[in-house]
């Protein structure tokens, strides 16, 4: 409830604390707010200087569903923060003609000024728990907002730029393809660096960190191993998130700047011209952090990203990592169409006695380039009451790394009620949740550029008696680009790549379903499975249609190790694989902050066989494929499947079965056929993971 205020006054309780950073130049300010904090700043005098937000968590039970466990989960409402405000800070004021909120804050008898971000300052901003957060010894003051914020959180997405306002950069595309076929698209992507791990490092000596990328020969990494490829339209850059660790100095303490640049760069990377922007912000040790929105407006250029850190603190040893995502304006092409599913309870039904307003479904995996995301829900719960008159239930619905990000809810009333002896009336609800949106949103770009997956939380006005989840997916369409990323003749290889992710409930069985198709070296079409059960697969059921279409299968094994980041073309699903059980480890507080940069999960691929243990046959106009782990193999964890096709054709894929488990009409996906098209026109259908390109000299394993 909102503080009783006078015009556009609030009164805040103020915790502070003095925790002094290198050179004694930070303070650590906690407030509570009835209003979401936006990413902060003050005003020197002469420029706007960002000022770092650690929002603080409440911690609440929920019910885990897919564990079937009760667990304590944060809670972010953007409401608690503590600010690291610089000391320069202090006594500066809001420049003259300043419009957005600004919060005056007092601190042992002094006070400072600070400013709701304005456009084009790059702010932090991270979390915390009130279990770490009591490594900082608090204490009360008094601040108050002069004036209130505009804005809510972590900064939202500006308005999209008219059509026209982009550039010409897709003019050759629009040429060659016919108007019906295309549609402009903004699609995120996500990009990954390898670590620096205890690597020794000097004051102001930056150092950048290595991309991580599919081997490619074609490919130019020796050369500018740093840069990652981003291509034409990249219209913004959502999120850098980085995390530094350093034992030379104490927990949260600032220990130097991480440096952002884009560049102008050959396609294939053998050259890179003119620096086009640079971008710094501050890091505090083991506190992972996020940047706010970076625009780039360079639609006409071919660019690429570099992510540096320069320490503060010389002669020590660091560990260093940062990724980031990236929104691109694409021309999506119809015949890739095709549905990423990024979770859905394979449990037809299921019921038990649950006491708590708060259900946790997931985690699931994340992929790039997909649009227009629909979410859709369908449970039914049970509330128990004291009279027959059942009231209304509403539901609200969050996604986020944290499950921290409301995206919409509803309120719902009971279908009828029942009379449970000892227990009282039972009100029962039927609850039919979809929505969608152009935006993919908040959620998406910090659980992306974390490297971790999404989980979804379902609050209730009412505490529940029983749930029963039949399924909960949050959808996609496939983007493609088209030629404008392709100047040159090594872009014309197509690569459609989509991923599922599906859970099972009242257990820790985690399912990823990847399907993809290339061009290179053969025509081909491939299904990679992933679990995180240490059983791993018994049995896989496929659909490949047409029949006529189908060329032959083979399958590939797979296991996941620990070795040094070398190993070409798999090592991204090790890591999208890797989201999940990190995620896990998080919520079940195993993990120390930041530990995902601290680690490298790859793949070795053990085995290639076209063995007795997979079967096809036909039926109807489909091709039945069958795979069966034999009774003395060893634990598969991973089972590719590659089926040698006719790409004349367009294609389907449906996933059946895993394990004799239905797996649902979601999972299936179309992929084109691009027979007839000459290399110069061959849609661009680029897998942009760690800034790989796709050629025809990428095989499927070395």
């Amino acid at each position: 409830m909102a503080l009783k205020t006078t015009a556009w006054f609030m009164i805040f309780v103020v915790m502070a604390a003095l925790a002094w950073g290198a050179g004694n130049d930070v303070v650590f300010i906690e407030v509570e707010s009835d209003v979401e904090i936006p990413p902060l700043a003050y005003h020197d005098g002469v420029n706007y200087k960002p000022v770092h937000v650690i929002y603080v968590s409440n911690l609440e039970t929920a019910l885990w569903a897919n564990a079937n466990i009760s667990v304590k989960i944060p809670t972010w409402d953007f409401k608690r923060a503590i600010l690291a405000v610089p000391r320069d800070a202090f006594g500066k004021k809001p420049p003259r003609g300043f419009r957005g909120g600004v919060l005056r804050v007092y601190v042992n008898n002094t006070w400072v000024d600070l400013l709701e971000a304005p456009p084009g300052i790059v702010a932090t901003y991270s979390y915390i728990d009130n279990v770490n957060k009591s490594e900082i010894k608090p204490f009360k003051g008094r601040a108050q907002w002069v004036e209130r914020p505009k804005g809510r959180g972590p900064d939202k997405r500006p308005p999209r730029q008219a059509a026209d306002e982009v550039g010409s950069s897709s003019e050759v595309a629009v040429e060659q393809v016919s108007s019906t076929q295309l549609a402009t698209v903004y699609a995120d992507g996500g990009f990954f660096y390898a670590s620096l791990k205890n690597v020794y490092l000097y004051a102001n000596v930056e150092r950048c960190l290595p991309v991580l990328r599919v081997d490619d020969p074609t490919f130019s990494p020796t050369m500018y191993p740093t840069i990652a490829v981003l291509g034409y339209n990249a219209t913004y850059m959502w999120r850098v998130y980085a995390a530094v660790y350093t034992s030379a100095t104490g927990w949260l303490r600032p220990v130097g700047k991480m440096v952002v640049r884009v560049y102008e760069v050959h396609p294939e990377l053998q050259s890179v011209g003119n620096k086009l922007g640079e971008w710094s912000f501050d890091v505090y040790n083991f506190l992972p952090s996020f940047s706010t929105g970076i625009p780039l407006s360079w639609p006409n250029r071919f660019v690429g990203l570099e992510i540096c850190f320069r320490p503060s603190v010389s002669g020590v040893y660091y560990i260093v990592g940062a990724n980031a995502t990236v929104e691109f304006r694409k021309n999506s092409i119809s015949y890739a169409g095709g549905n990423y599913v990024l979770g859905y309870s394979g449990t037809p039904i299921s019921r038990f006695r649950f006491n708590k307003d708060t259900v946790l479904l997931g985690p699931v995996t994340l992929s790039d380039g997909f649009v227009n995301q629909r979410i859709s829900i369908s449970l039914g719960a049970g509330v128990v009451v004291n009279t027959p008159n059942c009231p209304t239930l509403t539901m609200d619905v969050y996604l986020g790394q944290n499950a921290q990000y409301w995206v919409g809810g509803l309120s719902v009333s009971a279908s009828y009620y029942s009379y449970a002896i000892g227990l009282g009336y039972v009100c029962h609800y039927n609850i039919q949740y979809t929505t969608s949106s152009t935006i993919i949103g908040l959620w998406y770009d910090e659980a992306r550029a974390a490297s971790r997956g999404v989980w979804i939380k379902l609050k209730f006005k009412y505490p529940l008696y029983s749930i029963a989840i039949d399924r909960a997916v949050v959808s996609g369409e496939r983007y493609a680009e088209h030629l404008i990323d392709k100047p040159n003749r090594a872009w014309t290889y197509p690569m459609l790549r989509g991923v599922y992710s599906t859970f099972n409930e009242y257990n820790t069985t985690f399912y990823q379903i990847y399907i993809r198709t290339t061009s290179a070296v053969l025509s081909s079409d491939m299904v990679d499975f992933y679990t995180t059960s240490g059983d791993g697969f018994r049995y896989i059921k496929l659909t490949y249609s047409p029949a006529s279409a189908f060329r032959g299968v083979t399958v590939w094994y797979k296991d996941v190790q620990n070795l040094t980041p070398s190993e070409p073309w798999y090592e991204w699903l090790a890591r999208e694989a890797a989201s999940i059980l990190l995620s896990i480890l998080d919520l079940l507080g195993a993990l120390p902050p930041g530990f995902t940069l601290m680690i490298d999960i790859i793949t070795n691929v053990l085995q290639a066989t076209a063995g007795s243990n997979i079967n096809y046959y036909q039926s109807g106009n489909s091709i039945i494929i069958e795979w069966q782990r034999g009774l003395n193999d060893p634990t598969r964890t991973y089972v590719g499947v590659l089926i040698f096709s006719d790409h004349s054709y367009g294609r389907r894929i449906e996933v059946n079965s895993i394990d004799s488990r239905y797996v649902g009409n979601d999972f299936a996906t179309a992929l084109p056929s691009v027979s007839g098209l000459s290399p110069d026109y061959t849609p661009q259908l680029r897998h942009w993971l760690y800034g790989v390109r796709t050629t025809i000299d990428i095989p499927l394993v070395r």
